[in-house]
């Protein structure tokens, strides 16, 4: 098995421990580990970013929306560790971090979800399109 996978599944899984240890300390109050709670999305994003930017080289037509939707969903992630930190620092309650998260993040997602849903529609249009030239050419 090569290193990189190893090391990479190393990665994942302390990701993960790193995530469960945050997100127990802000279920007791600590909201200095707030941010890590998010610890295993970073990684995901990262991955799905990196993905993206190599299959932009070979098939943009897949690679740039991926990108694209990678960087959506790091700004995000960005966006809400912020949040959770203006939190902290307020000294807020878990309930009222959540409100706060829950407001801030609804528009963000609905973009995305448009995004996500037109990009696809397009897809489809665009391989119809390549598909009928490709027969008729």
């Amino acid at each position: 098995m090569p290193l990189w996978v190893v090391a990479a599944g190393l990665f994942f899984v302390a990701s993960i421990v790193l995530s469960q240890y945050a997100h127990r300390r802000v279920q007791r109050g600590d909201w200095r580990f707030g941010h890590l709670v998010f610890a295993e999305r970073l990684l995901i994003y990262g991955v799905v970013l990196a993905g993206g930017l190599v299959m932009s080289l070979d098939r943009p037509i897949v690679g740039i929306p991926l990108t694209l939707g990678a960087l959506i969903m790091l700004g995000m992630y960005v966006h809400s560790g912020m949040a959770i930190a203006r939190a902290a620092r307020a000294g807020k309650t878990p309930d009222e971090v959540a409100a706060e998260l829950l407001d801030r993040s609804v528009e963000p997602l609905a973009l995305y979800g448009v995004l996500v849903l037109v990009g696809g529609f397009l897809a489809v249009i665009g391989r119809i399109v390549f598909g009928v030239a490709e027969r008729l050419g």
